[in-house]
């Protein structure tokens, strides 16, 4: 998995953080998600980490979904407190 070494606090390879902007390895892509910012909704624990779309975060329920680590292509950025996305 890449990850800019530049991020702040990038964890070695593997971990997924909790507001992580990701993208899927092309194996595990469908057509149109490249239009979606997918961003990590918690922390990677055993190599596990839900992750949602965020533009369906208006949505009354916010849809969640689980990958593992090794499905993730890269780390692209990272959605910050205020709402504001830091690309790497």
């Amino acid at each position: 998995m890449e990850r800019n070494p530049e991020g702040p606090g990038s964890p070695g390879a593997g971990q997924i953080r909790k507001g992580d902007i990701i993208r899927f390895k092309p194996e595990w892509s469908q057509a149109g998600e490249e239009n979606l910012t997918f961003v990590a909704r918690e922390d990677s624990d055993g190599g596990r980490f839900l992750y949602s779309a965020l533009e369906l975060s208006d949505w009354a329920i916010w849809p969640a979904h689980t990958a593992r680590c090794d499905m993730v292509a890269a780390i692209v950025g990272r959605l910050n407190e205020d709402g504001s996305i830091t690309r790497y």
